[in-house]
């Protein structure tokens, strides 16, 4: 009988074990306070996910229905009007990859998959910065109809019907800015 083979059995087990029971010895302090799509508190919220993606939708972003196909998109359009502005687009943390660290478009919903969207509540949402803002001013959303860059993005500027750079007011109230103003906690109020 090959005695080595049960010894190194018997400390492999015994290190599964020992590694079950060992406590967490380290952890990161690198932890943004927000990512864009996260729920900014515990109140309760309005999330609906019956819609699925005409394109890809990263998180933390205004969307609306598309009146031809039915189906999501980030917002856009002619005007100062967004005619059918759903909500914001919520981040996942069950399925992103990364959800603490999502660059570009990683964590982006794909086509034709559902997306959760925050109706109702506070939740942070990507800004077009310089964001300059007291608690409570309009949160104005960028929904240009030719520049893809910032739609879906929430601005301080006024609302502009320009072609290519228009921007529309959906109701949504600014609340604070994180440290570098990338984000912004935006209370919905979406009917």
């Amino acid at each position: 009988m090959d005695t080595s083979g049960v010894f190194i059995c018997s400390v492999h087990l015994w290190s599964c074990a020992y590694a079950r029971n060992m406590a967490q010895t380290d952890y990161s302090l690198d932890y943004a306070p927000a990512v864009a799509g996260m729920l900014a508190d515990d109140r309760p919220h309005v999330i609906e996910s019956r819609y699925v993606a005409e394109e890809e939708i990263p998180p933390g972003r205004f969307v609306e229905i598309n009146g031809a196909t039915g189906k999501l998109r980030l917002v856009q359009g002619t005007g100062t009007a967004i005619a059918r502005c759903l909500g914001v687009s919520m981040l996942q943390r069950a399925r992103e990859a990364n959800a603490f660290n999502v660059a570009g478009n990683a964590a982006a919903y794909k086509i034709d998959e559902n997306v959760m969207v925050v109706r109702q509540g506070r939740v942070w949402v990507e800004t077009v910065t310089p964001f300059a803002f007291v608690d409570l001013d309009a949160a104005n959303i960028s929904h240009s109809s030719t520049v893809a860059t910032h739609r879906g993005k929430v601005t301080s500027a006024a609302t502009s019907g320009t072609a290519g750079s228009e921007i529309g007011d959906v109701g949504a109230k600014a609340r604070r800015l994180n440290s570098d103003s990338s984000l912004c906690e935006v209370e919905i109020n979406a009917p």
